[in-house]
Order: C-alpha cells, then structure tokens, then sequence
C-alpha cells in the first residue's frame, strides 16, 4: 500500500542520514587530529568541489543554487574549511527538504575590518524570536531539534574554532531559513 512504501522511504532516508552522520563524525574526528597547514585557498574551487559532491541531492531536491562568481581566496587549512562548507551546504540541503522553491545562496561581504565574510543561505526551517531567545546559540543541537539539523552547523563550528576563526547562525523565524556567517583570520594559527 501507498502508506507502507512511504514508511519504507522515510526508514531508508532516516538509515542514509545516519550513514552520513557516522561517516562525518569519523572524517571530522581524523581531520581535527591532522596539524593546521595554512596555504591560498579558492572558495570558488572549494564550492565547486563540493557542487560536484553534492549535485546527486541538489538534483532531487530541485534546489536552486546560487554561487557568487568572485569568491574570494583566503589563507587557510584547506580540508578544514572545505570541510565547514561541505558541512553546511549539506546542513542547507536537508533544511530545504519539502520546501516549495527551495534555494540555497553562496556568497561573502567584507567586514568593517576588510576581512571576507562568507555566507551560507536557505529558505527551509528556520526558528522564531523566542526559541532563538531561549536557545544559548542556533548552532547547538537541543532536544526540540526534531530535524536533526543542529549537528552539522555545531560540528562545523568546532572546525572555524581550530581556525581561530567564528561562524554564527541568523534566522528571521520559522520557514524563514537560516543564514549562517563564517569568518576565518587570513593566518590562522598553526599548530
């Protein structure tokens, strides 16, 4: 019947979510015992590596996808950030899902400081003014995160943090999306 192949599909989503969820804690836990190596890093080349990784999904869910052409080149480690945007752009991907005109965007600002600031945005779940207010941080995973999507951003976190660096979340409320910000110093510190 319709309503058991929709329970097989909703078992075999929730098994591949947690296939990739064991598969990054295992990645995350080998990068962050490598030494920081800083070099020039293209964050055009690092998206587009991770569009190409992640193009399967991007696919079935119809999302539109927009990358700013000037991405700006930072000195940083480059699996380390290839990491935290690899990880958010999944984070954005799964909070799209079930979206009518689901839509990511790619882009960066300069800071007051001149330093690059990158984003990461999307129109899927979001949160209200008062869970924000009642939440010590967006990128925490909590008990009410029925989606599971808090983890991914936290884990990233842990990352930019190795970096000396600071990702923060925005959402102007539910299905309003979410925008997370990443910043990195252009010399992070090398352990």
């Amino acid at each position: 019947s319709e309503a058991v192949r929709e329970d097989v599909s909703r078992v075999s989503q929730a098994a591949h979510d947690m296939e990739r969820t064991i598969d990054e804690l295992l990645h995350l836990s080998f990068l962050r015992n490598q030494p920081v190596r800083v070099v020039d890093v293209s964050l055009g080349e690092v998206i587009g590596e991770s569009i190409d990784r992640l193009s399967l999904d991007l696919a079935r869910g119809r999302i539109a996808l927009s990358v700013a052409p000037d991405l700006p080149t930072l000195r940083t480690d480059r699996p380390r950030i290839a990491y935290v945007l690899r990880n958010l752009m999944e984070h954005a991907i799964r909070s799209v899902r079930g979206q009518a005109d689901p839509r990511i965007e790619i882009g960066w600002l300069e800071s007051r400081a001149g330093d690059p600031v990158i984003f990461i945005r999307h129109n899927g779940v979001g949160m209200d003014r008062a869970e924000q207010e009642g939440s010590a941080d967006l990128l925490e995973p909590s008990v009410s995160d029925t989606y599971g999507l808090a983890l991914a951003p936290s884990l990233a976190r842990q990352v930019v943090e190795d970096l000396a660096g600071r990702l923060w979340a925005h959402s102007s409320g539910p299905s309003q999306g979410v925008t997370f910000l990443l910043t990195v110093p252009q010399e992070p510190p090398c352990e």
